[in-house]
C-alpha cells in the first residue's frame, strides 16, 4: 500500500492492476477491486485498520475481471458506467463460461472462490459524467470509453489526482479486444488536457500526463497500418499476417508468444473498426 496524498491510497495487485481508495468524511471510496480473494480481503482489512472508515462506494473503471472480481469482498455501493451493467446482463452463457474456463486455467488455486464472486453488477450507473460529493471530497467520474465501452476515469480536482483505469497502461501492451481506438485516442488527449499532478494508471507506476504519449503513438500507428491494408482491399487474415511481422516495440517483453497473440487480437479489432467506419460513411 502506498499513500499518495493525505487521503488517497494505492495498491498494485498481484495481477498488476492498480487499485485505489479515497478516505472521505463519509467513508471509503474504492477504485476497482483486487481479483484475488485473499488480496481483496487484506486490502479491505488494512484500510479498515488504518482509517477506521466503512466502505461507501466502489467505482469500477471497467468490467474486466482484474478490476471487478473482488467487488463483493470490499463492499460499498458499486458504481460504474451504464455500459458495464448492460455488458454483464447481456452476457451469453457460452461467453461467461469461456471467461470462467480461462480463469480456471490461469488461477487454479483461487478459482473455486473466484467463480462465486465474478460478474457482480453495478448498483448505481451513469451516462457521460457524474460527480460524487462525499463530504469534504469531490470525485468526478468521466466516461471515456476507448479501452471498453464502460471505461471510466476518476478525477479528484482538489488534489489533481487522476485514476485512469486501463485508458493508460505502462510497461505492458494495451489490450484492444473490446476497444474503440478513436475514443481511446480522445481519452488520452483528455488526460493531457487535464494535466493532473499525479496519474494512477490501470497498470504501471505513478506518472504524469506525458506518459500517455507512447500509447497514443502506438494506437495511431496500428490504426494507420490497418487502414492502408483495408483501403487496399486486403482481407483481415492478410492484414494480420503482414502487420504482425512489423516491429511493434512499445515496451520490452520476454513473453514473445503472448505478445504475438495480443498483437493479432489488436490488429483484428482495429480491422473491424475500419470496416464499421467504412459502412458508416456509406450510410
Amino acid at each position: 500500500m502506498r499513500q499518495i496524498a493525505h487521503h488517497v491510497y494505492v495498491h498494485t495487485t498481484s495481477t498488476g492492476v492498480n487499485v485505489g481508495a479515497i478516505l472521505t468524511s463519509q467513508g471509503l471510496v474504492y477504485i476497482d477491486a483486487p481479483m484475488m480473494p485473499e488480496e481483496a480481503r487484506a486490502w479491505r482489512q488494512n484500510l479498515a485498520e488504518l482509517t477506521g472508515a466503512e466502505p461507501l462506494y466502489l467505482i469500477n473503471t471497467d468490467y474486466h475481471g482484474g478490476h471487478a472480481v473482488g467487488n463483493p469482498i470490499l463492499g460499498g455501493t458499486i458504481v460504474a458506467h451504464e455500459a458495464m451493467w448492460k455488458h454483464l446482463t447481456g452476457m451469453s452463457e457460452s461467453y461467461r463460461q469461456k471467461i470462467l474456463d480461462k480463469w480456471q486455467k490461469d488461477y487454479p488455486a483461487e478459482f473455486a472462490e473466484i467463480k462465486t464472486l465474478a460478474f457482480s453488477r453495478p448498483e448505481l450507473t451513469f451516462l457521460g459524467r457524474m460527480t460524487l460529493y462525499c463530504g469534504d471530497t469531490t470525485l468526478q467520474l468521466i466516461h471515456v470509453g476507448g479501452h471498453t465501452p464502460a471505461t471510466t476515469m476518476i478525477y479528484l480536482p482538489e488534489s489533481r489526482i487522476l485514476f485512469t483505469g486501463d485508458t493508460l497502461v505502462l510497461n505492458r501492451y494495451p489490450y484492444l479486444g473490446d476497444a474503440n481506438t478513436k475514443e481511446w485516442l480522445d481519452a488520452l488527449t483528455l488526460i493531457r488536457r487535464l494535466d493532473p499532478v499525479t496519474v494512477v494508471p490501470g497498470h504501471g507506476d505513478l506518472c504524469d500526463s506525458k506518459a500517455t504519449e507512447p500509447l497514443s503513438a502506438y494506437i495511431r500507428a496500428i490504426r494507420s497500418g490497418v487502414r492502408q491494408f483495408f483501403k487496399s482491399s486486403k482481407s483481415k487474415s492478410e492484414t494480420i499476417s503482414k502487420l504482425r511481422k512489423q516491429d511493434w516495440v512499445l515496451y520490452p517483453t520476454a513473453d514473445k508468444a503472448g505478445l504475438d497473440a495480443l498483437i493479432k487480437t489488436n490488429i483484428s479489432r482495429v480491422y473491424d473498426e475500419m470496416k464499421a467506419e467504412a459502412r458508416k460513411k456509406q450510410d
